[in-house]
């Protein structure tokens, strides 16, 4: 072990943090303190703590044995390997935890003892269902423990099947401030009835929330955001049957809300149309500064991309009464989500009938003039157009936009990131 050099990234500790079984944590507790030294720089960046606690599993790996038959947890185990190695946890930034469906009694005093070994942790990620029926049962704060970090970069809760509503508002309440909050997909599908201790538990300071990824009608089932002041939101997928519960939203968060981004729905392009006539609060948003639409791309009859007109169609309506003080515009151009629709359309123009309102792209990036005129007449200061998911911003897509918007590009206002 003394002969490991530094360009050797070593890989025992890895194997050891990723099982988290108790002969692995006592070998990792004997390796000597130069070896830890050596490897730091190299390994300790990230960490993925991984709690499988899964009735029946008997792979002595994943599933440690506690009593009654229960399966005990990792995390006092890592707690303990952390306070131990404080050489180590300074090192870490990044950390995941992962429990099963199921939960299983992981512990939130656990949790917290993990947390203040961390002084330098940036990211961390909470997926399953971490307490369960462990919730604190007296106030955390009376004995000085919350919060157990007081700045944290970004937090991302995730949840399998489902999160409780308690385990969502613990974790909250684990942190100060929150740079970033991005929540998964399900996370406060079910919110049932709670102690008053749990609804009482203090809420961060968020500065930029995420909701891009859940799949419920609007943000109204998470616990607290109401009263959040946020400076940036991604809201989710827009539809007509969301956009009630999300305008509700936007108007209590407009005092604060500088950043704003939309995402494109993925039940095909003809659906953003329809639900940006259900936001009308856009022109109410005082501070917003920075406002970002996707703008779908498909194939044309020629095979060129091109802009889809519904799409398209929405970004000038949101622009028809714009924020008093947009300056950013971001366009971010993404494949058309619905290739069957857009087959159906292709399909009935080769029969030479009308094709579905909408449906069919632009034939290039040329027809773009109305979008450049609002532009202007809005005097919007900086446009930038950027790929997402899926879409790979080339030259041809460069080159078009140009031709498209000469005026933006010559006035510099058009900008490729």
């Amino acid at each position: 072990m003394a002969r490991v050099g530094p360009r050797l990234p070593p890989e025992l500790l890895h194997y050891v943090l990723q099982d988290l079984d108790k002969p692995a944590l006592t070998a990792c507790a004997a390796v000597s303190h130069a070896w830890v030294e050596l490897a730091r720089p190299y390994l300790f960046k990230s960490v993925v703590c991984v709690v499988y606690a899964i009735p029946g599993y008997d792979d002595p790996r994943y599933t440690l044995r506690g009593t009654d038959d229960r399966p005990a947890s990792a995390f006092p185990l890592f707690a303990d390997f952390l306070e131990s190695h404080t050489q180590v946890a300074a090192s870490i930034h990044t950390l995941e935890l992962h429990t099963g469906s199921d939960g299983w009694y992981h512990g939130f005093d656990a949790v917290v003892r993990i947390l203040r070994c961390l002084p330098r942790l940036q990211s961390l990620t909470f997926s399953g269902r971490p307490f369960h029926h462990d919730a604190p049962a007296e106030d955390p704060r009376a004995t000085g423990t919350l919060p157990a970090i007081a700045h944290l970069g970004t937090l991302k809760i995730e949840s399998i099947i489902y999160m409780p509503t308690s385990d969502l508002t613990c974790i909250l309440a684990l942190f100060g401030s929150i740079a970033e909050l991005v929540f998964g997909e399900f996370v406060g599908r079910f919110a049932p009835t709670q102690s008053p201790l749990v609804a009482a538990l203090p809420a961060p300071h968020v500065a930029a929330l995420d909701l891009s990824h859940i799949s419920l009608p609007g943000p109204v089932l998470v616990p607290g955001v109401e009263a959040w002041r946020v400076r940036a939101l991604r809201l989710p997928e827009v539809s007509p049957y969301r956009a009630p519960a999300l305008a509700a939203f936007l108007a209590r968060v407009a005092p604060t809300l500088q950043r704003l981004c939309f995402r494109a729905a993925r039940g095909g392009p003809a659906r953003l149309d329809t639900a940006f006539a259900g936001l009308p609060v856009l022109p109410v948003l005082p501070v917003l500064t920075h406002l970002a639409l996707p703008l779908l791309v498909a194939p044309a009859p020629d095979g060129a991309p091109g802009l889809c007109r519904d799409v398209y169609a929405g970004v000038l309506r949101a622009l028809s009464d714009p924020p008093p003080a947009l300056a950013t515009l971001v366009l971010v151009l993404e494949p058309a989500p619905s290739p069957r629709a857009i087959g159906a359309g292709l399909l009935a123009l080769q029969r030479r009938a009308a094709p579905r309102a909408g449906g069919l792209p632009l034939r290039a990036f040329a027809d773009v003039r109305g979008f450049e005129d609002a532009c202007l007449r809005v005097g919007v200061r900086r446009v930038e157009v950027c790929a997402g998911a899926g879409h790979v911003l080339g030259a041809r897509d460069k080159a078009e936009l140009g031709r498209g918007l000469p005026r933006l590009l010559a006035k510099g206002v058009l900008q490729f990131v």
